[in-house]
C-alpha cells in the first residue's frame, strides 16, 4: 500500500528511505512522552485503578486499589516496570502492524512480547503469592513466640 503511494519517488531505495521516515514520525507521534516534571510530585491513573507516584521523573511506588492489602516488595516493583515496558512495547507493535507497516518480524515480535508479558506475568504473580505466605509465617511465628 505505502509503495504504491510512493511509487513516483523513484528507486526502491527512496522508497524504503521513505517508508521509514513515515515510520519514525509515526512512532513519535504514538508515543509522545508527556513531561511530567513540571510539577514537584504528581500521580498518573493507570487502567485498572492503580497509579504509579512520581517524584522529578522517578518511580517511586505503584499501588493498586483493592480490598485485600498486597505486600509488596522491591522485586515486585522492577517486575511490574518491565510489565509496562512489555504492554507499551506491544501496543507499539500491534499499532504499527494495524496502520499497514508490519511485516513478519513484526508479527514474530508481537509473539514474543506476548510470551514475555505472560512470562513476567506469572512472576509477579509468584512474588506476591510468596511475599503474603511469608507474612503470614512470620505472624504466626511471632505469635507463637509471645
Amino acid at each position: 500500500m505505502v509503495i504504491k503511494l510512493f511509487s513516483h519517488c523513484g528507486s526502491q531505495a527512496q522508497i524504503l528511505s521513505v517508508q521509514h521516515k513515515l515510520y519514525l514520525v509515526l512512532r513519535y507521534l504514538l508515543f509522545r512522552v508527556i513531561n511530567v516534571s513540571s510539577s514537584e510530585h504528581s500521580t498518573i491513573a493507570i487502567a485498572n485503578n492503580s497509579q504509579v507516584t512520581s517524584n522529578n521523573n522517578e518511580v517511586l511506588s505503584i499501588t493498586t486499589d483493592t480490598k485485600k492489602r498486597k505486600i509488596t516488595t522491591p522485586a515486585q516493583d522492577t517486575i511490574r516496570l518491565k510489565i509496562q515496558e512489555c504492554e507499551s512495547q506491544l501496543n507499539f507493535e500491534v499499532r504499527k502492524r494495524d496502520a499497514g507497516f508490519g511485516d513478519d518480524e513484526n508479527r514474530h515480535k508481537i509473539k514474543k512480547l506476548r510470551l514475555d508479558l505472560e512470562s513476567e506475568k506469572s512472576k509477579l504473580k509468584t512474588l506476591q503469592q510468596n511475599a503474603e505466605r511469608q507474612q503470614i509465617f512470620r505472624n504466626e511465628r511471632n505469635a507463637r513466640l509471645k
